[in-house]
């Protein structure tokens, strides 16, 4: 019998080429920023080396795997790159990334295609996607000449530093669209996964075991501020502040410390708590065994004993609220709540979302609107609710001023801290009363609503809220059909995703990466298949790329290819440059300047035939200073600044052709440490 030739697989589809091919770029991508940032001496190699490669395995073979320590790790290491010399980044993220990179390498070179089902609310999050990425790429294109090739050597530079590039950086939008494609990611792998027992079952244990070591590293550094007070060691005290609205009686009796846990960031800190809570609770009511429910119970006490020393205004008002509303969301209630969002509901809630957008873009958005708001900003109740939120109304002064600059979609998502400088009011510094408050110069909103109203326009605000209430009615469906452990599951979900909120209200615990993923870890466990008896029959839901979605997706692409295209041939340029502290002003003169750190270098173009700059010595000590001038790597000069008044410097250019770029270095022999700065030389007016 003759054998049967063997079958030939049919040749790859275009779409499919097209798949692989991008994979492929991607991971190489990845790999090389990887590489770059592997290669700094500051980066725990001994860790995060072998941790790359074991989450690129994970990536490569099986994604899921990767996952559940992830999850557990999550709130754990936040604090752990803030030791002494290592600068600021995300373990996990790293290790998200290597996982994410395992994954599109496997993607390049295996055959099967991706079955992806349609997942509920994807045309929302690909239209608030495509903002994001869009106003980040048009304030790119406003933040530097990228036809110049000093661009692209400063982006190669600072490439090994991407994981913890400086918010003042005028690369940051780039930085802060990948972190969001970060997070879209985790969604999605949380997703494919979420409607697995197994997969529920052991994300809530990794949930509530990560919390255990998290309430005990608070409760040790309780104890340890109480009994060492200052003396404490600085890794565990660098971040604790003394609450300020104690009674003094507290305060003069005991060293009080606000406990932020292996958190850098006290109210992100009990932001993440807050939306624990519920989980401990429906955890406690689906435990069938009497120890595994006294285990619960004491972890419940000690999360809220650590909830209470954190000291934070926002979340203690939250805690009662959060405990109501999880009450509250009994199986009836919610049932009638179902009704009537599925009679009319959706649409009185979407009607009312589209008209609170317009009203808000309307008013923000008009000379008169924006006038009437700083009016009413500057009143004496504004005055005494900035006073009683320590300065926040100020940021959300800027925050607004920013919305009316671009009220439609944003001045660029990931600029509000860089941006916020050119709405500074000095004359906010201090009350009418004569009470001093705090106005920083470069902050986030402390609003996280706020702030993305101000870099992504009413159109992102508008599609992160309609996000967010599809989200709520994912979790309501299976709070109301799903069996016992769904339905309790996104009981909790309901309930946190709304303490989270408002928490958000008076902070930004989403900027926190390792909060911003945990974050999409409970919306993707949100998509949990409804399953049990008297199941209602699904209405005709219209698919996820309906006309009216397609059409969205087309008019905001087109917007933005405007945008960009009109942006760049009107970038806002200054020089490129490392080494330097942001933009202070200089009280007596006005003068606005940088100070340097030991080793300050800025890459300019050679358009006048020289190179210009005042230097001045402010140092406190008074010491003096000696600055080493290098130009193109050849010592120049070395200058000594007498006193603080501001000196001229001027240097000819010979060696450097007309138009081309050259290097600017600068190095103070002498430092000064100042707090968690090291001070220089001050530096302005560069002319080039």
């Amino acid at each position: 019998m003759p054998v049967p030739p063997p079958s030939i697989p049919p040749p790859p589809r275009l779409g499919e080429m097209i798949t692989r091919t991008a994979a492929g770029i991607l991971s190489a991508l990845m790999l090389l920023v990887l590489a770059r940032f592997l290669a700094q001496p500051d980066t725990l190699r001994l860790f995060t080396i072998p941790a790359v490669l074991l989450f690129t395995v994970f990536g490569w073979i099986r994604p899921s795997m990767g996952l559940y320590p992830l999850i557990f790790l999550l709130p754990l290491t936040p604090l752990v790159p803030h030791v002494r010399g290592v600068a600021n980044f995300s373990l996990v993220e790293v290790m998200w990334w290597a996982l994410c990179m395992g994954r599109a390498a496997r993607r390049a070179i295996d055959p099967r295609p991706l079955r992806l089902p349609p997942p509920p609310s994807w045309s929302t999050l690909v239209l608030l996607t495509v903002v994001v990425c869009g106003s980040a790429a048009v304030r790119l294109l406003r933040n530097a000449q990228w036809a110049d090739p000093i661009v692209w050597r400063v982006l190669w530079d600072d490439l090994g530093h991407f994981f913890r590039w400086s918010q003042e950086s005028r690369l940051m939008p780039l930085r802060a669209a990948v972190v969001w494609l970060e997070g879209v990611a985790f969604l999605d792998l949380v997703r494919r996964n979420a409607p697995r027992d197994s997969f529920q079952r052991r994300i809530r244990i990794l949930l509530i075991l990560s919390l255990t070591f998290v309430v005990l590293i608070s409760l040790h550094q309780f104890a340890l501020a109480m009994t060492l007070g200052d003396g404490a060691p600085e890794t565990l005290a660098a971040w604790q502040v003394e609450p300020d609205w104690l009674p003094d009686a507290i305060t003069d009796r005991w060293t009080i410390r606000a406990v932020h846990g292996p958190w850098p960031d006290v109210n992100s800190f009990a932001s993440y708590l807050l939306m624990c809570f519920p989980l401990l609770l429906s955890a406690f009511v689906l435990s069938r065994n009497v120890f595994g429910r006294a285990l619960l119970m004491l972890l419940g006490a000690g999360t809220a004993l650590v909830l209470v020393l954190t000291f934070s205004r926002i979340a203690l008002l939250w805690l009662p609220i959060t405990l109501l509303i999880w009450l509250l969301l009994s199986r009836a209630r919610l049932r009638r709540l179902w009704e009537w969002v599925e009679r009319r509901g959706r649409l009185v809630v979407i009607s009312a979302l589209v008209a609170a957008m317009a009203l808000l873009g309307l008013l923000l958005g008009s000379d008169r609107g924006a006038q009437a708001v700083e009016h009413a900003l500057q009143t004496a109740p504004a005055e005494r609710l900035n006073v009683a939120l320590k300065g926040r109304v100020n940021i959300w002064r800027k925050a607004l001023a920013m919305t009316h600059e671009a009220p439609i979609l944003g001045v660029g998502w990931g600029s509000f801290h860089e941006r916020a400088a050119h709405y500074h009011h000095r004359e906010a510094d201090t009350t009418s009363w004569g009470e001093s408050v705090w106005n920083p110069v470069h902050e986030n909103a402390h609003n996280q609503f706020l702030q993305i109203l101000a870099e992504s326009g009413v159109v992102g605000l508008g599609l992160t809220l309609l996000l967010m209430l599809q989200w709520l009615g994912i979790a309501l469906r299976s709070a109301v059909w799903g069996k016992g452990g769904d339905r309790w599951t996104a009981r909790a979900l309901m309930a946190s995703v709304i303490a989270l909120a408002g928490t958000l209200l008076t902070g930004h615990a989403l900027l926190l990466i390792e909060m911003h993923f945990l974050f999409w870890v409970l919306v993707g466990i949100a998509f949990i298949r409804p399953r049990g008896p008297n199941l209602p029959r699904p209405p005709q839901v219209p698919p996820p790329w309906s006309g009216r979605a397609q059409v969205a997706l087309i008019a905001l692409i087109a917007i933005f290819a405007v945008r960009a295209w009109n942006a760049r041939g009107a970038p806002d340029l200054h020089p490129w440059s490392v080494g330097l502290h942001p933009v202070e002003t200089e009280a007596l003169s006005g003068h606005t300047f940088q100070w340097t750190t030991g080793h300050a270098a800025l890459m300019l173009r050679n358009i006048q035939g020289d190179c210009g700059f005042h230097l001045s010595n402010a140092r406190p000590d008074l010491a003096p200073v000696t600055v080493e001038v290098w130009i193109n790597g050849e010592l120049r000069d070395r200058v000594t600044p007498p006193d603080n008044h501001w000196w001229p410097y001027r240097f000819d250019l010979p060696d450097v052709s007309p138009n081309a770029t050259y290097r600017l270095d600068l190095r103070p022999l002498q430092i000064y440490p100042d707090g968690d700065r090291e001070l220089g030389i001050r530096l302005r007016a560069v002319s080039y």
